[in-house]
């Protein structure tokens, strides 16, 4: 292209010194032959230039063309790839929601989880102390007590009762809010207060026994079912 810009330039500066010399010759013959010269160099000063005008603007017409269609070429990728984008991010949050839950709702499922486990276990702690009480009982034949022995361990026998019966009340209240990961310790606690009470029971009608056979089959109730609620409470914090 520049090479073509400097010969048309030469051409003119050709054409512009036949000129010159036109003007400058004597004689018809000469100023004939100079003028022709020139009038030529002119033309196709004039032809060289018009064809390097329209050689560039088909150029530059195809180029722009091929521009606008590479742009259109990219534009048309980047707005599908929008258009995805854009329909990812209205079905993502529909998927999420559905796969899992919200984190204010997995939080107070953990929390919730969490407040039933400590209840069981502060439960599970009380009756393993009553129970640990009762394994320290010693009984022997009634007619061997003193009198005043005998009315304590009456009143111990009676206050054992009450409390295992508290402790029956506290499950009973809890028993329903139990999830169901804590199922299984939930029925271990709940044989354990069985086994428990019906120990605190026997104890107390040791105490009111009328013959040795009573006091015999109350005092093998009572050893049975202390050591069957040791057993369950042990299973229960061992779930907990």
């Amino acid at each position: 292209m520049n090479v073509e810009i400097l010969l048309i330039t030469l051409l003119y500066a050709v054409t512009l010194v036949g000129f010159i010399a036109a003007i400058n010759s004597r004689g018809p013959a000469r100023i004939g032959l100079s003028y022709f010269f020139a009038i030529l160099c002119l033309c196709a000063s004039v032809f060289h230039t018009a064809r390097l005008l329209t050689s560039s603007e088909g150029l530059f017409g195809a180029s722009s063309e091929a521009e606008r269609g590479t742009r259109a070429g990219s534009a048309a990728p980047a707005e599908r790839q929008t258009r995805a984008v854009t329909q990812e991010a209205v079905i993502m949050p529909a998927d999420t929601d559905v796969a899992t839950p919200p984190p204010a709702q997995a939080n107070a499922q953990q929390s919730g989880l969490a407040e039933a486990r400590n209840r069981l276990r502060s439960l599970v702690e009380s009756s393993s102390r009553l129970q640990g009480n009762l394994s320290r009982l010693v009984l022997q034949n009634l007619i061997d007590l003193p009198e005043e022995e005998f009315q304590y361990m009456r009143s111990v026998a009676a206050s054992s009762v009450a409390e295992a019966s508290k402790l029956q009340a506290r499950f009973n209240s809890l028993k329903g809010e139990i999830p169901t990961e804590l199922a299984e310790a939930g029925k271990q606690v709940e044989r354990g207060l069985e086994a428990l009470n019906g120990a605190c029971h026997n104890l107390d009608r040791f105490f009111r026994a009328e013959n040795e056979a009573e006091e015999r089959l109350r005092r093998e109730s009572f050893l049975s079912e202390r050591q069957q609620a040791a057993a369950f409470f042990r299973r229960a914090l061992d779930r907990l």
